[in-house]
């Protein structure tokens, strides 16, 4: 059994060394006391498994990591007996969701953004609002306008970006690339922290506006699936296009 899984969130520990820890190298020491996030599990013929970490180049094995707990706790009541109160502590871990990019990424640093949510019980996609007013002239296209969100997942998840229905019946629009792929590994990403942007095109004869706030996108988040002999292990370094071309 794994000591652990994807998806947890991890502390190199803080006594590593190179003499004491499995495959360990000077440049490593430097991660020291930093925590991460587990986004793929590796196997070695000899040591056994082996951890890939969000934004680092190296494969960790499990003696040099230690699990992070993120704590809440809720305050229940006194106990006057012993004047203590009484707690209940539970331990809660992002799994995926939305946030708001960090203050140095905002392209409206002044908006209220507001998070994506849910219509109603059923909804498979999380409406997305725009922070601005958008003017779209006859069958032109928008500027590239950013959300000021990003989101995360698992490493084995994506998040689909389709326009709401209201906009292409009502509206005419569509996005310039039809559906937008949000990767895991784009999130705080260090060109954008993930910033999701989008840019629409006017399929009609008439200048299309839309208000600040009006929800216009859906997020939908869902699972992939590797090809035999993936074998991949490229860490993305960049925002969008940071694949490349070629």
């Amino acid at each position: 059994m794994s000591k652990f899984k994807i998806g947890d969130k991890v502390r190199i520990r803080e006594d590593l060394n190179e003499y004491n820890f499995h495959d360990i190298i000077p440049e490593m020491l430097k991660y020291a006391g930093k925590e991460f996030e587990i986004i793929d599990i590796r196997y070695n013929a000899i040591f056994g498994e082996c951890y890939v970490l969000n934004d680092v180049n190296y494969f960790w094995y499990g003696d040099a990591l230690e699990l992070v707990n993120e704590s809440e706790i809720k305050i229940l009541g006194v106990d006057y007996t012993t004047n203590t109160l009484k707690i209940e502590e539970s331990v809660s871990q992002k799994v995926r969701g939305f946030e708001i990019v960090s203050d140095e990424f905002r392209k409206h640093p002044n908006v209220d953004i507001r998070i994506p949510t849910r219509a109603t019980s059923e909804s498979a996609g999380y409406d997305i609002s725009t922070p601005i007013d958008i003017k779209i002239p006859p069958h032109g296209i928008s500027e590239a306008i950013q959300t000021d969100i990003k989101a995360y997942m698992l490493y084995n998840e994506y998040l689909e970006i389709v326009p709401r229905s209201s906009i292409g019946f009502k509206k005419g629009l569509m996005l310039v690339n039809t559906c937008g792929i949000i990767d895991s590994d784009y999130y705080g990403n260090p060109d954008n922290d993930g910033n999701i942007g989008f840019k629409f095109k006017n399929l009609t004869d008439k200048t299309v506006e839309i208000k600040a706030g009006e929800r216009i996108l859906q997020g939908i988040f869902k699972k992939y699936l590797l090809a035999d002999e993936d074998n991949c292990n490229i860490i993305r370094k960049s925002g969008i296009g940071s694949s490349g071309t070629k």
